[in-house]
């Protein structure tokens, strides 16, 4: 029993003096204890403001009484929610070298994020790998990996998406109780254009005597639904040129009661795709409709009779 507790004291001894060896071996980073929530934020409604620092452009998000705004235009609430989330799940895994930023950074530059949580500026950059397995946080020249426990994502890339990728794609930020009117004009086949208009408490198709108010709500229902596409970006456009250089074959104009949120729309055919549809508004802003919403939105002044 005496020779069995010195063969496990020498055991035990060797065990411990391997592991002091090897704690001390490490360098004074792998040592340091690491902050899993360094970036982590607890509450994102304390988040006022975000600003992504792109290598040509720089996206300044602001909160707006339950929406967030990119330059006065909503962001998409799916996207808006997603990077809260990630923001409020992400944890550092461990630390990281400065080798392993600089590969990330060689082919891809670092996004710079700025965000302003209760009056308090907080600033880090964003980098990938490029297998788009791994996602580095570098804050004070200290480097991280970052990850959401449990998940399997490649967190950098909500931090990469363009202006027009964040935006919102519904088309018109209504609903039939906030319509003052609605006209669609044809650049051929005039007879066919129509104007739905509020008239004291209901709805009626102008210039027409016999109409089915059914049909007119739910021909109105249509607008809150609407999602285009994809919001085009202006390195978008050179690809549709020849299609503005044309006359659109339809008009659709939309009057809310807050006129800032009114729209007419131009709508253009695309000649090699019958699936959808360019359409433009305001000064610059584009996006491809889908047919189906197409169908919907462009209807006749006769779709609007009442039955017999």
């Amino acid at each position: 029993m005496e020779r069995k507790n010195i063969i496990m004291g020498v055991i035990l001894a060797t065990l411990l003096v391997a592991a002091l060896s090897l704690l001390y071996r490490k360098s004074p980073t792998d040592r340091m204890e690491i902050d899993s929530n360094r970036f982590t934020i607890q509450d994102t409604a304390a988040i006022h403001a975000i600003q992504l620092q792109h290598e040509d452009a720089t996206l300044a998000f602001r909160r707006n009484k339950g929406n967030w705004l990119i330059e006065d235009e909503k962001v998409d609430k799916r996207l808006s929610t997603l990077l809260l989330s990630v923001m409020n799940s992400l944890q550092v895994k461990r630390s990281a070298t400065l080798q392993e930023w600089e590969k990330a950074v060689a082919t891809q530059a670092p996004i710079a994020v700025q965000l302003e949580v209760d009056g308090a500026s907080s600033e880090f950059e964003v980098a990938g790998n490029d297998e788009r397995q791994a996602t580095f946080f570098k804050e004070d020249n200290t480097c991280f990996l970052v990850s959401i426990p449990g998940y399997d994502a490649y967190l950098a890339s909500i931090f990469r998406l363009e202006k027009s990728e964040w935006l919102s794609r519904h088309l018109f930020a209504t609903n039939y109780r906030r319509i003052k009117n609605v006209a669609v004009s044809y650049a051929n086949n005039t007879e066919d254009n129509f104007a739905i208009v509020f008239d004291n408490q209901d709805f009626m198709v102008a210039e027409m005597t016999s109409y089915s108010k059914d049909k007119i709500m739910l021909y109105l229902d249509v607008f809150q639904e609407v999602r285009v596409r994809k919001r085009l970006s202006d390195d978008d456009m050179p690809a549709y040129a020849d299609v503005l250089a044309t006359s659109p074959f339809a008009e659709l104009k939309v009057e809310e009661i807050k006129q800032s949120e009114s729209k007419t729309i131009s709508i253009y055919p695309l000649p090699d795709n019958r699936e959808e549809f360019l359409i433009h508004w305001d000064q610059d802003k584009y996006a491809l409709l889908e047919k189906h919403w197409i169908d919907n939105l462009l209807a006749r002044k006769s779709d609007f009779k009442s039955e017999p």
